[in-house]
């Protein structure tokens, strides 16, 4: 019985709020600026007659969704206006129908919820504002006009103004997806891995698919960091990396590939910034890595071939070069790495410092090791 007690008391214990103290103060600024424009306004617009209303309590809860939470669907312009709208008509509706005031309560409830399931215009104050009619027989259907519909109305309007001045985005709009192949894809979870995961979790939440989607990837970031600590980019690469100059020209570029055994040629200019990045199968294409060696001329032909006329111009390694390159910073944990290396299919990353210069590379095999070193247990020396 104790134990069964004490699982009811945690289970009241609220969660933490995580947002921040400067968040908050926005939130509740914006509100409280809103309600006091929207009451000012609709008292002038409808006056204060005893018998009229111009502002409703319900109205109040669509101000903490449009102002602290403005990327919920619950909060969206289309969702607050009609929502509200609706909520009215089904609560007049009800004073209308002479029902005892407990039934006409409950089917105030009912049928506020049920008309926005229907509109697809989900939004919980909608349903107080059916309660309030109901309650307080209000038989005018020009009460979803006045003030309802004209006070949600101005209250997303002033909510639009407000977040966007103050850094968020309201209406909410899913972000596009970028087209660049040189960076990760937005998200490693698909519209039909989210649909799935909610269709079998079978509730309605309180925010969009692309915040779900940012939950996801901040809460496995924040996963690899946990596991793989401090590690940075700095601490795996191999620095000083073999580089050359844009105008080198390919046969001298793929000597050097071959000469060092390497996967990849980063080109950077002449303060040593990242300008892109050749690899040995950007020259498999070509001849000069099939093309046998050619010995180097002495005597009578070496004198000959002095005579010769050269090409004017010769293919340079800027020329078979991928541009823009994936790349991490030095100070970037490894964790960064790992979407890179995993969504992209890279071999290897170049490493650059605050100023952009290249100050090192990451191979795959640098990363597995170090994600190998991380998953060991530790042990007490």
């Amino acid at each position: 019985m104790s134990g069964l007690l004490h699982r009811l008391l945690l289970a009241l214990k609220p969660a933490p709020f995580q947002i921040n103290n400067r968040e908050r103060l926005r939130a509740l600024i914006g509100a409280g600026l809103a309600i006091l424009v929207t009451s000012q306004l609709s008292q002038w617009m409808i006056g204060d007659d005893l018998h009229t209303y111009w502002m409703v309590g319900s109205l109040g809860a669509t101000s903490l969704l449009v102002f602290l939470l403005p990327g919920s669907p619950l909060a969206q312009p289309y969702a607050a206006v009609l929502g509200n709208t609706a909520g009215a008509c089904i609560g007049v509706l009800c004073a209308h129908a002479g029902l005892p005031p407990v039934p006409s309560t409950a089917l105030a409830v009912s049928g506020a919820m049920a008309a926005m399931f229907i509109l697809r215009c989900v939004h919980p104050p909608g349903v107080a504002v059916a309660l309030f009619a109901s309650l307080t027989h209000i038989t005018d259907f020009y009460f979803a006009l006045v003030p309802i519909f004209t006070d949600t109305l101005l209250l997303v309007i002033l909510g639009a103004i407000y977040n966007n001045l103050t850094g968020k985005a309201y209406p909410y709009m899913e972000p596009a997806k970028a087209a660049s192949p040189a960076k990760p894809t937005p998200s490693r979870f698909t519209d039909e891995d989210l649909d799935r995961a909610l269709a079998r979790y079978n509730q309605a939440l309180n925010i969009s698919r692309s915040e779900l989607a940012q939950v996801l990837e901040y809460t496995e970031s924040a996963t690899y960091e946990r596991i793989l600590g401090a590690t940075h980019c700095r601490d795996i690469m191999s620095a000083e990396p073999i580089a050359a100059l844009p105008d080198t020209p390919q046969p001298q570029a793929w000597e050097i590939i071959r000469s060092n055994k390497l996967k990849a040629l980063p080109i950077v200019d002449q303060a040593h910034h990242l300008l892109g990045i050749a690899t040995a199968s950007d020259f498999a294409a070509s001849t000069l890595s099939a093309a046998p060696a050619t010995p180097t001329p002495r005597g009578l032909r070496a004198l000959l071939s002095r005579r010769k006329p050269q090409p004017a111009s010769q293919p340079t390694v800027a020329d078979l070069m991928t541009t823009p390159v994936t790349h991490a910073n030095e100070n970037d944990p490894i964790s960064t790495l790992i979407p890179l290396f995993a969504q992209q299919r890279l071999r290897h990353i170049p490493i650059l410092d605050a100023e952009g210069r290249l100050t090192g590379i990451v191979t795959q095999s640098d990363l597995l090791q170090a994600l190998y070193q991380a998953v060991q247990p530790k042990t007490d020396t």
